[in-house]
């Protein structure tokens, strides 16, 4: 296992004395966060869909999200047009492409 602190050092810790079967397997604190060796960050895309609550009614553009939906890859024009439509997404309204990471296992 290994440690890591709010500056991002990494403190290697012998865990081989672990009873994993008590609910030891990821300890964390508020000051450091421990994570398993075979853990990684995978990366993610997240599609936000937002609507126009005002539309076109002439008044400045106000979002309302609508739903998110998480892709293992970038996600492309055709499956942003095809959620867009899925959710009723017109003229006016937003889609947003984010990335982020989620935790995972290494292969």
């Amino acid at each position: 296992m290994f440690a890591v602190n709010k500056n991002g050092d990494r403190l290697e810790v012998d865990d081989s004395n672990v009873d994993c079967s008590k609910g030891y397997h990821s300890a964390c604190c508020n000051f450091v966060a421990m994570y398993d060796d075979d853990i990684k960050l995978k990366r993610v895309w997240i599609l936000q869909l937002q609507k126009d609550i005002n539309g076109f009614q002439g008044r400045a553009m106000e979002l309302e999200l609508v739903k998110e939906v998480k892709f293992d890859h970038g996600p492309t024009e055709n499956e942003i047009l095809y959620r867009m439509s899925e959710c009723g997404l017109g003229f006016q309204d937003v889609a947003t492409v984010v990335k982020g990471y989620v935790l995972d296992y290494r292969e």
